[in-house]
């Protein structure tokens, strides 16, 4: 009888918390699948084994101390035999022009000479203008590089053509006169132009005469 009563308390129990019971067991099912999981991931021994790479690796290759590029230095030498200047440059003072009776700025160099006396390339270049002008006589503009060009004027003649490439030394005309500066009589106006700017050519010029 003691035993038909516990059977009835029992089911009587389980047929109150069977909800309960059913997700305990579940909690406890997968409690003890993770705890086994953990375990075998502790005992388990890797057997990879990680080989060093033997393969040779190229050495760096040396480099040298190479210097950065250094522009050109141009130095130009005299246009004319006889480097006796007459009017020399003036770009922040005023001189007399003495055909117009002006004062003004000289943003060039006047060398005198004899007419016909020969005038040369002050460096190596390509000639890129020949011109017979009114004011300036003939005149023939050298461009040296990118930047700098040489500019001959007051000239009687050229004997070198657009195009025509030169050397430091080559005559290029010969002196002569011009409307624009008649009373100065025979000589070469001089002019250097560096990025389009007339700047003073004793800055290039380094010699006396040639």
């Amino acid at each position: 009888m003691k035993f038909k009563k516990f059977m009835k308390k029992f089911k009587g129990f389980v047929s109150r918390n069977a909800y309960a019971i059913v997700v305990s067991l579940c909690v406890l099912v997968a409690f003890s699948v993770i705890t086994a999981i953990s375990v075998a991931d502790l005992y388990r021994t890797d057997t990879t084994v990680q080989v060093e790479d033997q393969t040779p690796q190229p050495e760096p290759e040396a480099t040298e101390n190479v210097p950065a590029s250094t522009s050109t230095v141009i130095v130009f030498d005299c246009p004319v035999n006889d480097c006796t200047v007459s009017k020399d440059y003036y770009d922040n003072e005023l001189v007399e022009d003495k055909t117009s009776g002006v004062w003004k700025t000289h943003q060039a160099i006047d060398y005198i000479g004899a007419e016909n006396a020969e005038v040369y390339s002050v460096y190596d270049g390509t000639v890129e203008k020949v011109e017979n002008t009114l004011m300036d006589g003939v005149v023939i503009t050298i461009k040296h590089n990118n930047s700098l060009k040489s500019i001959y004027k007051s000239l009687g003649e050229a004997c070198v053509s657009v195009g025509d490439s030169v050397k430091k030394g080559e005559q290029i005309g010969v002196m002569g006169t011009s409307t624009g500066e008649q009373a100065e009589g025979v000589h070469l106006h001089f002019e250097v132009m560096e990025n389009d700017k007339l700047v003073n050519p004793n800055k290039f010029i380094a010699t006396a005469g040639k």
